[in-house]
């Protein structure tokens, strides 16, 4: 319905580090508020390595025709596609993240164990979530991308209540 606004979310990370992963509890707070404005769409992205946890994730959330699942299932033009007919883009650090930014998508991201410092998308249309705590970040190329950590609590600490504000007073 072309009065509907799209946001694509992006649970996953890529399997690099699945330490940069918001939690999925948290992203389904997110969505399940966000589809109950009668105007909004959800667009679950992904790889096709992402299908399984994506699939599990969405076990989550209501059933409804306003959150359709393309994880696994387009094509970078495609992606790009769907984002340029997108409000926003919710999403973890991830590959999704920079070509949202490359095509001039907002984002919405989360960072923790990588720093926003280095790998943030700029601009005033980005909003990013990152709790700056003693060790984050933990991964660095100094450390050829590998924590101890097994906790991620830079990103436990990123409330969904938090993130809900700033969705509703920068992007809605």
């Amino acid at each position: 319905e072309p009065s509907q606004k799209t946001v694509c979310v992006n649970i996953n990370s890529g399997a690099m580090s699945y330490l940069r992963r918001w939690s999925k509890e948290n992203f389904a707070y997110v969505i399940k508020y966000l589809i109950k404005k009668n105007d909004v769409c959800v667009a679950l992205i992904g790889s096709k390595g992402d299908v399984t946890y994506t699939e599990d994730f969405s076990q989550q959330l209501p059933k409804t025709d306003r959150i359709v699942n393309f994880c696994g299932k387009l094509s970078i033009s495609q992606l790009i596609g769907l984002y340029s007919k997108s409000k926003f883009l919710i999403t973890n650090d991830s590959g999704p993240m920079h070509i949202a930014a490359t095509v001039g998508l907002p984002t919405v991201s989360f960072f923790g164990p990588e720093t926003p410092y280095l790998y943030r998308p700029q601009g005033d249309q980005h909003h990013i979530f990152y709790s700056d705590i003693f060790c984050s970040p933990c991964l660095n190329i100094y450390n050829s991308k590998l924590a101890d950590c097994n906790e991620n609590v830079c990103l436990k600490k990123i409330s969904p209540e938090s993130v809900l504000k700033v969705i509703e007073e920068k992007f809605l």
